[in-house]
Parts: C-alpha cells; sequence; structure tokens
C-alpha cells in the first residue's frame, strides 16, 4: 500500500496567532464552551507574544506572560488560559502537521493555589440568596438558583436545557449538552417541576434564555446585595450532591444524576452537614 513519506515538508505558521485563528475556527463548530473560549483568545490575541515570528519565540516569552498575568488573575484562571494554548498547539502539530513550539508550554510550573474552603448553603443561606434573586431585574436568577440546587446541573448545562429536555409527564430533565458528552436524565422534585411550570412559555425553545456573562454578572449583583461574597455559582452544585446523599441515595444512584465519571471527583463533592451529623451522634 502506497504511503506518504514523513520527511514532507510541514507548513510553518507565521505566528502564535495564526495558529490560534485557526483552532478557533474550529472549536467554534465544535466546542461546547465556545462561548468561554472566544474570550480567552480575544484577549490572548492582544499579547505582544502572541504576533512574534514562530521560529523566534522562546521560553523566555512564556514566562514573562505567566508571571505577568498571574499579578492580576488567580492560578486556575490562568490554568484555564494555558490549557486552550496548549490545545491548539497540540492540534496544530499533530492534526494539521504544522511546525510547532508545543515544548515551550510544556512543564510551566504554577504556584499551588490553597484549596477553597467550600461551605453548606442552610435554609437560612438559600432563603437570603433566593429573596435577593427575586429582586433583580433579571426574572430567571431565581429559577435557574432553584434548578441548581434541586438537581446539581452545572449552569452551563442549564442554559442549554431545551423545552424538548423536559418530560412534564415523567417529572425528567435530560441533559443532552453535557461537560462529558454523556446524556443524562435527572429526576425532578415537586419544588423543581413547580418552578419550571412557572418559567414555562409555549413560544420559547430555551428554558433558561439567558447568556453565561449575564448569569456571571447578576449573581456577582446578588453577592453584593445579599453580602454572601463567600458564596460561588458552583457551590450550588455542591450542595445540591450534598443533599442528595442526604435523601438516602446510593452512591451509583447519584452518580447517575450527577454525571461524575470518576467516584474520586464526585466525593470531593460531598459536604458534611456537621451540624446535623452531631445531633445524630448525639441522639437530639
Amino acid at each position: 500500500a502506497f504511503t506518504e513519506p514523513d520527511d514532507r515538508p510541514r507548513y510553518v505558521p507565521v505566528n502564535f496567532s495564526e495558529i490560534l485563528a485557526k483552532y478557533w475556527d474550529y472549536a467554534r463548530h465544535h466546542h461546547k464552551g465556545a462561548l468561554v473560549e472566544q474570550i480567552v483568545i480575544k484577549a490572548l490575541m492582544r499579547e505582544h507574544w502572541i504576533n512574534k515570528p514562530i521560529r523566534e519565540l522562546c521560553r523566555a516569552d512564556i514566562m514573562e506572560f505567566r508571571d505577568r498575568r498571574l499579578l492580576s488573575v488567580k492560578p486556575d484562571t490562568f490554568k484555564r488560559q494555558l490549557n486552550i494554548i496548549r490545545s491548539a498547539s497540540r492540534m496544530a502539530s499533530e492534526e494539521w502537521g504544522w511546525i510547532c513550539t508545543r515544548v515551550l508550554f510544556d512543564r510551566i510550573k504554577l504556584p499551588k493555589q490553597d484549596e477553597k474552603q467550600i461551605r453548606r448553603i442552610d435554609p437560612k443561606t438559600e432563603n437570603i440568596l433566593l429573596r435577593g434573586a427575586a429582586n433583580l431585574q433579571n426574572p430567571f436568577i431565581h429559577p435557574l438558583i432553584v434548578i441548581a440546587i434541586e438537581t446539581g446541573l452545572r449552569r452551563s448545562e442549564m442554559l442549554r436545557l431545551t423545552l424538548g429536555d423536559w418530560e412534564k409527564e415523567n417529572a425528567l430533565l435530560h441533559a443532552s449538552a453535557t461537560k462529558n458528552g454523556r446524556c443524562r436524565s435527572i429526576p425532578l422534585s415537586d419544588r423543581a417541576t413547580r418552578t419550571l411550570h412557572k418559567l414555562y412559555k409555549a413560544h420559547a425553545n430555551k428554558l433558561f434564555p439567558i447568556t453565561p456573562n449575564s448569569v456571571n454578572l447578576n449573581f456577582q449583583r446578588l453577592k453584593r446585595n445579599t453580602g454572601l461574597h463567600w458564596i460561588r455559582f458552583h457551590d450550588l452544585r455542591h450542595e445540591a450532591i450534598s443533599r442528595f446523599f442526604e435523601y438516602g441515595l446510593s452512591i451509583a444512584e447519584v452518580r447517575s444524576i450527577s454525571g461524575h465519571k470518576d467516584l474520586s471527583q464526585l466525593q470531593n463533592y460531598v459536604l458534611i452537614d456537621e451540624e446535623r451529623v452531631k445531633r445524630l451522634i448525639s441522639g437530639q
């Protein structure tokens, strides 16, 4: 059989900006998180090293970029940006056959970030959060919070839900556009069902016609208004999963709802209600 020679000439991109542009053209059609990637890529396009000739790009450029970015963003934020850079360079090298600078982005050390303490969202905190959400101009934040706490769905998964994903007769939500690509069905509580019925509009396709950026801006405003500065939107998912275990669901049942592939990852979402444990032990 005929095989192409391995020593055929490989294309040399002008700069890393050319790599990112081609990567974005692919990502916007195939990646579920393309909107987030677009924001990062637009910011990267303003970097000096991105437009430097590819053969002149050196590790010092990347180190300078890292050190400067870490002055204004957290390590986790920079890591997400770096992952996009690494994905673009890997695709250029392995899939397009371009001469790329993948080695420059390998073994880049990042400072360890102190593990953020995650707190339970007790009934009092939840009430404060929901009262504050009801006072926001955007009417979708309140139901979004309720569905997050009741289902454990990620923000991105909820924003992709359509009317066709809601099986009213059996009180189920079908999440097909998930982070790991696996479809899953989430049983709805009475509270979640009531919330969706209030939200329901026959003429609308999306259950939550709101952008990720709008959710973020409104949630930041909600935190300021309520004084709950410590809470993150993702904490709602932590709380939901912790409650599933308290309801008596098995690990397999919770896993089927949460969508975790790795049990060790699921364990990270389980937050023990220490006061409840004390009451159980003391027999109160």
